[in-house]
């Protein structure tokens, strides 16, 4: 978009199943780590790790610290004669069954084994004891204790395999943990976009049928080139030519799916059109930048975008907010400059400038005032600087003030005052270019009163600190016409859309009814949120 929405459309917290792409990405790292974390806190524990029978064999000593007598439970001191180990339960396979010597308390025990290692622990077996001269045959319970010559290597290596994997995939797990993020957020902004659309079809139908959705799918791939720029000379009336042009294509769009509607509710729904596109299209630019991600696995590529997250979700919901209030003619944050102009209005006689632009003449604090404002109640922007252009062409203007909605940075109250020189006006430049033009032929001075709020505020249903800040505009408006010096009118622009907003007092009461309601209704959010906040995950 060039220019027709000069301004960005809102957003809305949304409550749904998240569908997980990445499964087989989380698998895989859930895998690594259990082969990564288990086996090294195994290794401070299992003496020796069980694996699988191997033509691998060793010779490990064990010391039998107590052999004991399964019958009578009694330890049995052997007297130096020799064991023979006949049968071995749990699984202990012998191959060697060598020969035990026997101290006064303890014997020890040589043997061969089949495994690579095994658990220490207790064992029962059946042996042949040599005791007192006399042979008998036994069943013994023998704790096994001590170390075998592969611990010592055993749990070093254990503890270096979870290094080595972690070397080799370490920022391979980092992209796609990273991926997995950016799936969740493209899942996320496509649910929004949808949401998007269902808020402009339902202001067109109550049942839209298959055609009027696709189409509208077809119209969210509009799109505007912009000019060559290359020689700065005559770029405003290519652009202003091009804006012109791409307003008949959404109005005339929109006067084809919406033909029952007047013309007031055909500006709402070309503002909530806006507002989906733009949704729609920065859900397709990130997607695009989550593909290419997957596609080339570059790191950088990914951390750049996964840093910008928070940004791009802020605006996709405030575009989804956005979307909604236009789409239903609500107030949002940029009417403010219409509000002040309709307030000033009162109930003076107004004009109607061109097909989005109304004037309105009066006598104020003894003075002649002008005052332009873009046509309401329905969603529009107007053409002021034309209108403005126009008129300064033919009659005698010693100031024009220019009133409207400015980006605040962090930290500033939303709805303070400032007051400057120049033509506050935003959008692409064409009618700033108007404006600029006129008071630099004329001599004309140009001030200027700005609202603060941040681009979410701006683009959302007007909050309290914005109407709030009201009464301290017209006080600093009336300063403005106090110290203009010079005999002739003054025009005061209400630069912003005026959806929601009339053209009149009369009209503008009826906003802040508007403005009072959505007030509540976002308090009771801000309430259910908090409440939200400390809810048990379970």
């Amino acid at each position: 978009m060039i220019n027709f929405m000069h301004k960005s459309f809102g957003g809305k917290k949304l409550n749904f199943v998240l569908v997980i792409r990445m499964k087989k990405y989380c698998i895989l790292t859930l895998f690594i780590c259990f082969i990564c974390i288990v086996p090294s806190c195994l290794a401070g524990v299992i003496i020796d790790v069980p694996a699988t029978p191997s033509p691998v064999r060793g010779s490990t000593s064990r010391i039998l610290t107590h052999v004991y007598d399964s019958t009578s439970g009694l330890p049995i001191k052997p007297d130096g004669g020799r064991i023979t180990i006949l049968d071995v339960k749990n699984d202990l396979k012998i191959v060697d069954k060598g020969s035990m010597v026997c101290d006064v308390g303890s014997c020890y025990y040589d043997w061969e084994i089949s495994y690579f290692s095994f658990l220490a622990g207790t064992y029962e077996v059946s042996v042949e004891v040599s005791y007192q001269g006399n042979t008998y045959l036994r069943s013994l319970i023998l704790e096994m204790s001590g170390k075998g010559i592969f611990d010592d290597f055993l749990g070093p290596f254990i503890g270096f395999v979870p290094f080595l994997i972690f070397i080799f995939l370490y920022q391979k797990m980092i992209i796609w943990q990273i991926q997995f993020k950016l799936e969740r957020n493209v899942t996320f902004l496509e649910r929004l976009s949808k949401r998007a659309e269902y808020f402009v079809l339902k202001k067109i139908t109550k049942k839209p049928n298959p055609k009027i959705k696709k189409d509208i799918k077809k119209f969210m791939e509009f799109f505007v080139i912009s000019p060559v720029n290359l020689d700065p000379y005559g770029i405003m009336k290519k652009l202003e030519h091009l804006i012109d042009q791409e307003k008949w294509r959404f109005k005339y769009f929109v006067e084809q799916i919406a033909k029952g509607q007047d013309s007031e509710k055909q500006a709402n729904i070309m503002m909530g059109l806006s507002g989906a596109m733009s949704l729609y299209q920065l859900m397709k630019l990130v997607r695009h930048f989550v593909e290419l991600i997957k596609k080339t696995k570059s790191q950088y590529l990914a951390l750049m975008l996964q840093m910008q997250l928070p940004l791009i979700e802020r605006i996709a919901k405030a575009l989804l907010s956005g979307t909604e209030a236009l789409s239903n003619g609500w107030p949002i944050g940029d009417s403010i400059g219409a509000c002040v102009a309709a307030n000033l209005i009162e109930n003076s006689k107004v004009v109607k400038a061109d097909e989005e632009t109304v004037v309105s003449r009066k006598k104020y604090k003894n003075r002649n005032l002008i005052i332009i404002k873009a046509r309401g109640p329905g969603g529009r922007t107007g053409n002021p600087g034309r209108v403005l252009n126009k008129i300064a062409k033919k009659e005698k203007i010693v100031k024009i003030v220019t009133i409207d909605a400015a980006l605040k940075l962090e930290g500033e109250k939303t709805g303070s005052i400032a007051e400057g020189v120049g033509a506050a006006i935003g959008g692409i430049g064409v009618e700033r270019t108007h404006i600029e033009e006129i008071a630099v032929k004329k001599n004309i001075p140009l001030d200027s009163i700005i609202i603060k709020m941040s681009q979410e505020e701006a683009i959302t249903p007007m909050k309290k600190e914005i109407i709030g800040s009201l009464p301290v505009v017209m006080q600093v408006l009336d300063e403005t016409i106090d110290r203009t010096k010079g005999e002739g009118k003054i025009i005061i622009v209400g630069v912003g859309n005026t959806s929601g907003v009339g053209n009149n007092k009369k009209d503008f009461e009826n906003a802040k009814k508007i403005i009072e309601k959505n007030i509540r209704k976002m308090k009771r959010k801000s309430k259910k949120k908090k409440k939200s906040l400390f809810k048990l995950p379970f």
